[in-house]
């Protein structure tokens, strides 16, 4: 499978790698599918990035969720799964009607 295999993934990926101070030869599909805390992600650091998921995207993970699946696929799948579509005006919704 190759990686990354979207948009929400490759920033997630990007940031890992910014965080983590990783290469940027490290292959995208290594990365996607490597344990975020063998690459050297801390407590503080994962804290850090899920602040950075919210600020990003809207959505809220916790630790325990970067605890349980520490994969950037698996986090990318995660903010997709609770990102919220942004719905469509309605019309004439601030006509005062």
């Amino acid at each position: 499978m190759d990686h990354p295999r979207n948009s929400v993934e490759k920033r997630i990926a990007r940031q890992v790698r910014r965080m983590l101070d990783l290469p940027d030869t490290l292959d995208g599909s290594e990365l996607g599918r490597a344990d975020l805390f063998d690459l050297g992600l801390t407590s503080k650091s994962a804290l850090v990035l899920t602040a950075w998921l919210e600020t990003e995207f809207g959505v809220v993970l916790g630790l325990r969720d970067v605890f349980a699946d520490p994969y950037v696929e698996t986090l990318a799948e995660l903010v997709a799964d609770k990102a919220v579509p942004m719905s469509p005006a309605i019309p004439g919704a601030n006509s005062g009607n």
